[in-house]
C-alpha cells in the first residue's frame, strides 16, 4: 500500500454504523454507502479508479435488494 487509507467511517458498539467510504489504492473513492448494525444498508455506489461511477447496489440489513 502507498500509505493511503483503504476506508473510513463510524463505529457504534464495535460495529460499522453510518456512512462509510472505501478507496482505491491511489486514494480515489472506490465505493460508498451506509452500514446499520454492522451490515450494508441502503444504496451503495461504486466508482472506477478514474472517478467514473460504475454502478450501484441496494441493501437492507446486509441483504441485496432491488434499488428503487
Amino acid at each position: 500500500m502507498n500509505g493511503s487509507k483503504s476506508g473510513e467511517g463510524n463505529y457504534d458498539n464495535g460495529e460499522k454504523d453510518g456512512p462509510w467510504v472505501y478507496y482505491h489504492y491511489e486514494g480515489e473513492i472506490r465505493r460508498k454507502g451506509n452500514y446499520k448494525e454492522g451490515k450494508e444498508d441502503g444504496k451503495w455506489v461504486y466508482y472506477a479508479e478514474e472517478g467514473e461511477r460504475t454502478g450501484e447496489s441496494c441493501y437492507e440489513m446486509g441483504e441485496e435488494v432491488a434499488c428503487p
